[in-house]
């Protein structure tokens, strides 16, 4: 189960980091298979999951070590793939 609550006061806040599409694959294994989001300025974003889920792959391709399969990082519109 997943929420997303937006504060109402926070509408006019820009988009800082989005994730679209972003896969990655060790062989026939994905370890990260099509996750979209946006981070908006100001925002505490928390990834929750079991084991083997994907939440430190993700964390380590937005921050530069590893490559994704595909899909794209952007971080203020410019991208780090």
């Amino acid at each position: 189960m997943s929420a997303v609550i937006k504060d109402p006061a926070h509408q006019d806040q820009k988009t800082l980091v989005s994730l679209c599409n972003l896969n990655k694959h060790y062989g026939d294994f994905a370890a990260v298979d099509s996750i979209s989001l946006d981070i908006q300025d100001g925002e505490f974003l928390t990834f929750l999951g079991s084991s083997g889920s994907g939440k430190s792959t993700t964390l380590s391709m937005l921050a530069g070590f590893e490559t994704p399969s595909s899909g794209e990082i952007l971080v203020s519109g410019k991208s780090l793939v």
